[in-house]
């Protein structure tokens, strides 16, 4: 199956993208990050902010949530945003008078995060490859937010244990 994305929009820490090629257009949203703004008026406190956390890197459908994401769509949306995050750096490095020298070690050099299907339950919570997440943890090394071990894997996103450098300490 082939999937076409494009940018659809923007804002408090989501993105979406619109997907079409598989019969009728839909849009996908992933959150990459949770700003103090959103920490300070969200209603529900911090059990909220711990969703919102939770849901960090998660590939989820902008309406109908609660539908599975197919394997081949979260593989598809993980190669096109590394491609158009290759393309964005060749093109800022080609014009160097319009976007500045870009240092080798620059946090715009750091790939997005990888995201993984996940569908949102009622009352139960997220479901990441089908499996519930049983919530997020404070790191015994740092304080921040981490994910349970079954989900350690995709902590590499960050080349980092935990959410530190998404979310920052507690």
């Amino acid at each position: 199956m082939t999937y076409r994305f494009a940018f659809a929009w923007g804002y408090m820490g989501h993105t979406g993208t619109r997907v079409s090629g598989t019969g009728e257009p839909f849009e996908v949203a992933v959150r990459h990050t949770v700003s103090d703004y959103e920490r300070r008026h969200m209603s529900g406190g911090e059990d909220a902010f711990v969703q919102a956390v939770a849901e960090i890197g998660m590939l989820r459908r902008e309406h109908n949530i609660d539908r599975e994401m197919p394997a081949e769509l979260v593989a598809a949306f993980n190669a096109f945003r590394a491609a158009e995050h290759a393309r964005s750096i060749v093109q800022i490095e080609a014009d160097p008078r319009k976007y500045g020298v870009l240092d080798a070690d620059d946090p715009i050099r750091v790939p997005p995060i990888t995201a993984w299907g996940a569908r949102y339950v009622r009352d139960v919570g997220w479901h990441v490859n089908g499996a519930p997440v049983p919530g997020l943890y404070p790191c015994g090394g740092c304080g921040a937010w981490t994910l349970p071990s079954a989900l350690a894997p995709v902590l590499d996103r960050r080349r980092n244990h935990c959410l530190t450098d998404i979310v920052g300490r507690m």
